[in-house]
């Protein structure tokens, strides 16, 4: 089972989509403030994404320094 939902990189794909219908002003004002949340979700699981990787990267390097 994977550890995230999507994969970092469908991540950021949804987040440019949803950026793309907030600056043509696509988006209801009654579903802002869900598209928003949407959007904070994602931005939260690439962060983590990104700092695992860092941590694992980080340790691959003092294992063999």
């Amino acid at each position: 089972m994977p550890k995230f939902k999507k994969s970092y990189s469908e991540s950021i794909e949804e987040l440019e989509k949803l950026l793309e219908q907030l600056e043509k002003n696509e988006i209801p004002l009654e579903e802002l403030s869900e598209v928003v949340k949407k959007a904070t979700d994602l931005i939260h699981q690439c962060q983590k994404q990104l700092f695992e990787t860092d941590s694992e990267i980080q340790k691959l390097f003092e294992d063999i320094g």
